[in-house]
């Protein structure tokens, strides 16, 4: 992992890198979160149908309770099915909806094939989970975050009595004179941690 950061204002940049080492969550098996450990047994899936999980990262919902542009982050999972007839297109949402509620999961955007982007979520059991429903023809795409802080703290030792003395031209720091200033722009989304991709990706339709 690796954790940049600039200044608001001024002439260098402060690169502080973090290693960070994480094993794959999944055994080879690769379960699916337990918020959805009930979908197998609504309809037929893949091996693969649960192919990515990444530790922390964040996902974008379309607008909802009065806000524009909702953002939830935390543990992420990237699951898919392909629905066969007489249950997929214009009938999906219809079929799937009820397994969800049943579920503990509840309604926050209703869901339209081809069309508008589904919202649910789930706060049973201690957890607060989003999930993100895109259907387009028997494709069935579900994106879901549990929302849970950064898995990783950073401690700063407490400053010396008598102050450190630095100087820039003797010690490795990253400063104007090696790196020429430059102004300041919009900060970029900077991944925290490292994801992994489970198996293979879903075949394409």
């Amino acid at each position: 992992m690796q954790i940049l950061a600039r200044p608001l204002r001024g002439c260098s940049w402060l690169i502080l890198s973090v290693a960070f080492c994480a094993s794959p969550a999944f055994s080879d098996d690769q379960k699916p979160p337990p918020q959805m450990a009930f979908f197998p047994s609504v309809v037929k899936v893949a091996d693969n149908w649960v192919f990515i999980h990444i530790t922390w990262d964040e996902l974008d919902f379309p607008a909802m309770n009065g806000e524009a542009n909702p953002v939830k982050r935390g543990e992420y999972w990237r699951m898919y099915v392909d629905l066969e007839k007489p249950n997929d297109g214009p009938n999906s949402w219809k079929f799937l909806r009820p397994s969800f509620l049943k579920n503990g999961w509840t309604v926050v955007k209703e869901a339209q094939p081809d069309g508008a982007t589904g919202v649910l979520r789930y706060t049973q059991n201690g957890k607060d989970s989003w999930l993100r429903v895109d259907i387009t023809g028997p494709r069935v795409e579900m994106k879901m975050i549990n929302v849970v802080p950064v898995p990783v703290t950073l401690t700063l030792k407490a400053p010396a009595t008598i102050p450190e003395t630095i100087r820039p031209l003797e010690g490795d720091f990253l400063t104007s004179r090696r790196f020429p200033a430059r102004p300041c722009t919009a900060a970029r989304r900077i991944p925290i941690l490292s994801g992994y991709r489970l198996k293979k990706d879903p075949p394409k339709w």
